[in-house]
């Protein structure tokens, strides 16, 4: 158990190293000893879209229809990206509403990586399984 949270953390933070898109959470720096572990990024003062779409902040409905569609967009260009433009390709699997970071404007920040795969050079297909609940908009 424990050399799977190690090989998560470090995978983390090595594509959070790599990776710079407007719509992928950056790494601030991180910090590895002991039993302790810990990934600074930037501050997202809206927290995730799960606490607006179920958790502290649903009642309140600041989510209206376009920004829904601004925080879905934001998440599909950061995910295309992962999937066609980083070198190495980079499939996340575990995509759900809370690693759906927002910031200030409510513009969406993919996070927690994970669980992701690194995909070399010259794969055309690849099986994998999605790792989390990818339903993230509701009703």
């Amino acid at each position: 158990m424990r050399a799977r949270v190690e090989m998560q953390f470090a995978l983390e933070v090595e594509i959070l190293g790599r990776v710079r898109h407007k719509n992928l959470l950056g790494l601030r720096g991180f910090y590895a000893g002991g039993d302790e572990r810990l990934i600074v990024y930037d501050y997202m003062p809206n927290h995730s879209l799960y606490t607006h779409l179920y958790g502290q902040f649903a009642a309140e409905c600041l989510l209206d229809w376009t920004r829904r569609m601004r925080i879905a967009i934001g998440s599909d260009e950061g995910l295309a990206y992962l999937h066609h433009d980083a070198n190495p390709h980079i499939i996340h699997r575990d995509i759900k509403a809370s690693n759906v970071l927002l910031d200030t404007e409510f513009e969406a920040k993919v996070a927690d990586f994970g669980f992701a795969k690194l995909i070399p050079d010259g794969v055309t297909h690849l099986t994998t399984r999605l790792k989390g609940d990818w339903w993230i908009f509701g009703t």
